[in-house]
């Protein structure tokens, strides 16, 4: 915990502290942000009743400076009632750990805490964005909600934008681990792992098979339970979604040890969702060099099986120049390279983030 340098407190009562409303340690942030909406309406209304007390006159007196005051937060008041959303996020502040020793060695009073705190309280990330789902009572340990009344914790609310993100880094992790919670399974679509459909075989049913959702990553290592009718096809790694573990029946899980929720499956048993699967791109680096030459040559004319011969082709005469450079200079020949297949140009020619040569 820490506190605003001393000269800072007051407590006299000042515009925002008369609505009367409290705020429990049960509440939730979500709740908190409702009940600020409601304490704005009431100070609203009291700053109204402040400007209708004073009259305004060509003196330029202080009863007409507290009038145009009171004016102008009433209109800040109703604009926090009425334009406070989701989009708005509860932060409270998180000092460093300096701060923090200068706090709990008593030294609030002098220069270098008031300086440091000072800095750290105008920098955005120092102040760590609250799940609105949680309440101040599940934050008490971390930030000291509720602990006395001395150690008052500062909260802010701030509008989640693009822009905030780049300026507080706290708050880019709790968007982007807010957005993973939101994403629904459907959905998923990444360079290493993608929502799909997996072939089910009921051992215990003549065999039977079914279509059922899955969450599929590749698989490099493992040999494919399923039978594989061709060298060098695909293989991957499925959970199924709402198959308990216990009813995998027969089905060999790729490695039992470590996650028996999982089996390998050759990719004839195994249908991808997306139009366009991110996990299907290469994972041969060698290949992505040449693979961004493909746009170019769809735009000169060739087809997908030209594209491949082509590429292949220039693929090999560079294998062979290091081959010969490699045997007159009597150093250890280097492995022949996989070939680049019809199936990567022509996720090279769909994906858009495989920019061309």
């Amino acid at each position: 915990s820490t506190s605003p340098p001393s000269h800072l407190t007051s407590r006299v009562p000042q515009p925002g502290d008369r609505h009367g409303i409290n705020v429990f340690l049960g509440d939730s942030i979500f709740q908190f942000k409702k009940k600020l909406v409601e304490a704005c309406r009431i100070e609203s209304a009291l700053e109204e009743r402040v400007a209708s007390s004073h009259t305004i006159t060509t003196s330029g007196s202080k009863s007409d400076a507290d009038k145009i005051a009171a004016k102008k937060r009433k209109a800040q008041y109703e604009a926090i009632a009425r334009d406070l959303n989701y989009r708005y996020v509860v932060m409270v502040f998180v000092p460093s750990r300096d701060l923090r020793d200068l706090y709990r060695a008593g030294r609030t009073d002098g220069y270098q805490y008031e300086n440091l705190y000072n800095i750290e309280f105008a920098d955005p990330s120092s102040w760590q964005p609250l799940d609105p789902l949680r309440t101040f009572q599940h934050y008490a340990g971390m930030y000291g909600f509720g602990s006395n009344e001395e150690d008052l914790q500062h909260l802010r609310i701030v509008e989640g934008s693009e822009d905030y993100k780049t300026k507080n880094t706290r708050y880019r992790h709790f968007a982007e681990e807010e957005q993973e919670w939101r994403r629904s399974l459907e959905h998923v679509n990444k360079a290493t792992e993608c929502y799909g459909y997996a072939k089910y075989i009921h051992r215990h049913d003549a065999s039977s098979t079914e279509w059922r959702p899955v969450l599929a990553e590749r698989a490099f290592n493992e040999a494919p339970t399923s039978p594989s009718d061709s060298k060098g096809r695909k293989r991957f790694r499925v959970t199924y979604v709402h198959t308990p573990v216990s009813t995998l029946g027969e089905m060999q899980v790729a490695n039992p040890g470590e996650d028996a929720a999982k089996v390998t499956l050759d990719e004839s048993y195994v249908l991808l969702a997306p139009m366009q699967p991110k996990m299907l791109g290469t994972t041969n680096l060698q290949h992505v060099e040449y693979l961004r030459k493909a746009r170019t040559m769809e735009d000169q004319g060739l087809t997908e099986e030209q594209i491949t011969q082509s590429l292949n082709k220039e693929l090999m005469a560079k294998f062979q120049r290091t081959q010969e450079a490699e045997v007159r200079e009597q150093r250890p020949l280097t492995k022949a390279p996989q070939l680049i297949t019809l199936r990567e140009v022509q996720h090279a020619l769909r994906n858009p983030d495989l920019g061309a040569a």
